[in-house]
């Protein structure tokens, strides 16, 4: 798939970006603009919801003119419900005067950012300083929830200085509640926009009119200025009195017209900008000069500075209506013409809504297979699931572009219960081998799809050729399932591919490569959302819990609430326990649990770990019993070893505390070995703590130090000792025996330290000062350099011995 860049978009919807021009009989407006520019000298943006014709758009460019704002510009249209679509224009419109807007966008798409996440990215990249920026026609994306709240982050993420304009005959689905409440947004309404008397009589005399009539026909208009224009009778807000207007252009107009150019108003009127080029492709290479004449007449339109016209939109509306009166058999000829234009200049995404709108489901899907790249790339799966609806299911089966576009959109829209399905059904008769080869980067959406059932997947990465991406989802599906170390790939660029070698990381328990993640310090505090949260879980078992809670507190709750908010809720949890609030972690945990259950992720396995601790932790120990069960039988039938170790740990722990120590030996055991084999550290401190506790029960003395010494050297190894001292902290006579045991040579001279700091009366909680000598100690214990001990010989480091 081709997948185009933000530049080579921006030129192809260049008309979008440049402010239409104002038409020959304009007239100032002097109170608007001292309104406008009181409001946005006292809010960061306008909000100027208004009936059509009503001078909206005239009104905002004569304000930029006599105001001397430096102007960015972008006409919205139906294409813009795709709310990525609709960021790759507002990138061009921005790209005169902000440099290196192209690589933001890009780096944003590249990095599957959301639609939200993106527009943030963007209104970060603007310099703080005045410029005006202007949505016209917001009316177009009224009805898209996605493509609204982009606008709403972008205009939250503006610096100080920049102002917007938003310009919409019908109220925005948008969240304005929260920036009209702190001041940031100001409406401005028909009744403000509504042509006084002394503005009426100037409209006449500019359009050389009689002006004897001016207020007979302003209280007919009711105020509205295309009313008192063109003489028409029309309530704004509403089309049911147009008649008046429909005649006037008709007489006035139109008729006025030699019968060639009144032909090439009608044949344009398909199109949203006229162009040189469209119109040709529509009219016929020798339609040149009908073009240069229309251009250059007073018409209810406007010409930018390259020619291009556009037609009021009242006026093109009339036009179309009358075209499909006189002569519908010719309007689908110029629909038809209008889609293959749009191909021909690589318009492939418009050109598929265009042959859908009037059932050229062939050519539909003909586009869409050149198309599918662009969206795909953007991370606009809903609009790829929508057209592989529409093309129909012989159609995609018979493209093995779409059937790939289809799983990687599936995958990325969380749907993976569909895009196994689909996997498994082109799998089992041959033609995943087609759709692989026709588009090689399918391969990792196909294994992704896997993510829980990872063997299935490590088979079908083994079966099909691969790409560098697909060596990331290999190490995420390698690392939490097999019995061997995973070795995470070097110098993946990719930063989808971070994400899914964070998680791998953090089941490893590489700690400083998962940390060094985040953003550099020179970038706090961040203002916009992280791609992925889990190198801020990797400062949770640092122990680096201030800096964790600053950071987290830092992103927007919006973010947290509505982008991957189970996987907030999850990290949330182990934060809070590690704060010592196990009621807040345990509302988290379940919060996370719940929201992977109603989105069909499958990520519950994962979330029930921490929700068991979090019951433990609260003392709900039947509870907690059950959920860990549940996720020990899921994660063993699905071969999630990692997932499995971690609830044995818990279940282990739930055993110590009801004095079923054989059966928390059993249990601990398993879970010791299995993560000691694997080398996934991140909880192997606290598994081999409690098997130490379980076997000194037992009076196994051996096996306790020996199991205490792996404790030891898996936090070494990390760098973090954080697990280590929770786990000993929750069973400190076990810390007191060590200390007894072998008080220097216990887990090496400086866990002595650490045991002699919970190492209080056997029976007793560790007290004030206990707790602050572990803390003290555990910052002075070296950190890793991200690579294991184990790897450079360490004689301790992860090796069990005899239990």
């Amino acid at each position: 798939m081709t997948t185009p860049t933000a530049r080579s978009v921006s030129t192809l919807v260049r008309q979008k970006v440049i402010p239409p021009g104002l038409p020959s009989a304009v007239i100032a407006r002097p109170r608007l603009d001292d309104l406008y520019s009181r409001l946005l000298g006292e809010h960061d943006a306008l909000a100027v919801f208004a009936a059509a014709g009503s001078g909206k758009t005239v009104q905002a460019q004569q304000f930029a003119i006599r105001e001397q704002w430096p102007l960015a510009w972008l006409t919205l249209d139906s294409a813009d419900t795709s709310a990525s679509r609709l960021l790759s224009y507002l990138a061009a419109a921005l790209r005169p005067t902000v440099d290196g807007i192209d690589e933001v966008l890009e780096g944003g798409f590249a990095s599957k950012c959301l639609p939200d996440e993106v527009a943030a990215l963007l209104a970060e990249a603007v310099p703080a300083g005045r410029l005006l920026v202007v949505f016209d026609q917001c009316e177009f994306i009224a009805g898209s929830e996605a493509s609204c709240s982009a606008v709403q982050a972008f205009v939250e993420h503006l610096p100080r200085g920049v102002r917007t304009i938003l310009l919409s005959r019908d109220e925005m689905n948008l969240s304005l509640g929260r920036l009209l409440l702190h001041g940031r947004v100001r409406r401005i309404t028909d009744e403000d926009l509504a042509v006084t008397l002394d503005e009426a009589v100037l409209l006449a005399r500019a359009r050389g009119e009689d002006e004897s009539n001016v207020s007979c026909r302003l209280e007919a208009a009711r105020g509205w200025i295309a009313g008192v224009a063109f003489g028409a009778s029309h309530h704004p807000g509403g089309h049911d009195d147009t008649r008046d207007l429909e005649a006037y252009l008709a007489r006035e107009v139109v008729q006025m017209l030699p019968a060639d150019e009144r032909q090439f108003l009608l044949d344009t009127s398909v199109l949203d900008a006229v162009s040189l080029r469209a119109a040709q492709a529509l009219c016929g290479t020798d339609s040149g000069p009908l073009w240069r004449n229309v251009g250059i007449r007073h018409l209810p339109a406007t010409t930018a500075t390259d020619g291009t016209i556009i037609y009021h939109p009242l006026f093109r509306r009339f036009l179309r209506n009358q075209l499909a009166t006189e002569d519908p058999a010719r309007l689908d000829r110029l629909q038809d013409a209008h889609a293959s234009f749009l191909v021909e200049t690589k318009h492939f995404e418009e050109a598929v809504e265009l042959f859908l709108s009037f059932g050229q489901l062939d050519r539909a899907a003909a586009a869409g297979e050149r198309g599918c790249g662009g969206l795909l790339a953007r991370g606009d799966y809903e609009t790829m699931l929508r057209w592989i609806d529409a093309f129909g299911d012989e159609r995609v089966d018979a493209s093995a572009l779409l059937l790939g576009a289809e799983i990687a959109a599936l995958r990325g829209a969380r749907r993976l219960d569909e895009a196994r399905a689909l996997v498994r059904s082109l799998h089992a008769s041959g033609r995943l081998t087609a759709v692989v080869e026709a588009d090689t980067g399918v391969i990792a959406h196909v294994a992704w799809s896997m993510l829980w059932h990872p063997r299935e997947g490590l088979e079908l990465l083994d079966r099909y050729p691969a790409n560098a991406n697909a060596l990331g989802v290999r190490y995420m599906l390698e690392a939490p399932s097999g019995l061997d170390p995973a070795v995470p790939p070097q110098h993946l660029q990719s930063s989808e591919t971070d994400r899914l070698m964070s998680w791998g990381l953090m089941v490893q328990g590489r700690l400083d490569e998962l940390v060094a993640m985040l953003p550099t310090e020179d970038q706090w505090p961040p203002r916009t959302p992280y791609t992925t949260p889990h190198p801020l879980l990797g400062l949770v078992w640092r122990g680096e819990l201030e800096r964790a809670r600053a950071l987290f507190d830092e992103v927007p709750s919006v973010v947290k609430r509505e982008i991957d908010s189970d996987v907030w809720n999850y990290l949330e949890a182990w934060l809070l326990l590690a704060e010592g609030d196990a009621e807040g972690a345990l509302v988290a945990a379940e919060s996370a649990v719940t929201h992977s259950r109603v989105t069909g992720f499958g990520f519950e396995p994962v979330f029930q770990v921490v929700q068991g601790e979090a019951l433990l932790s609260v003392g709900r120990l039947d509870e907690a019993m059950t959920v860990l069960s549940e996720t020990i039988e899921s994660n063993r039938a699905t071969g999630l070893l990692a997932y499995l170790e971690w609830g044995l740990t818990y279940l282990g722990r739930a055993r110590l505390m009801e004095n079923r120590d054989r059966e928390a030996v059993t249990l601990l055991r398993e879970a010791v070995d299995g993560m000691t084999r694997a080398e996934r550290l991140l909880l192997l401190p606290a598994a081999a703590t409690y098997l130490a506790e379980a076997e000194r029960r037992l009076g196994n003395e051996a096996r306790a130090e020996s199991a205490a010494d792996v404790a030891y050297a898996a936090s070494l190894t990390m760098g973090a000792f954080t697990t280590l001292q929770r786990a000993l902290m929750q069973f400190p006579t076990l810390a007191h025996w060590l200390l007894e045991q072998r008080p220097t040579a216990c887990l090496g001279e400086r866990a002595g330290v650490v045991a002699r700091g919970v190492g209080v009366l056997a029976d007793a909680e560790p007290d004030v000062e206990a707790v602050g000598l572990v803390s003290e100690v555990a910052q002075q214990l070296p950190q890793s350099e991200g690579v294991l001990a184990a790897r450079d010989g360490d004689e301790h480091a992860v090796a069990l011995g005899e239990h």
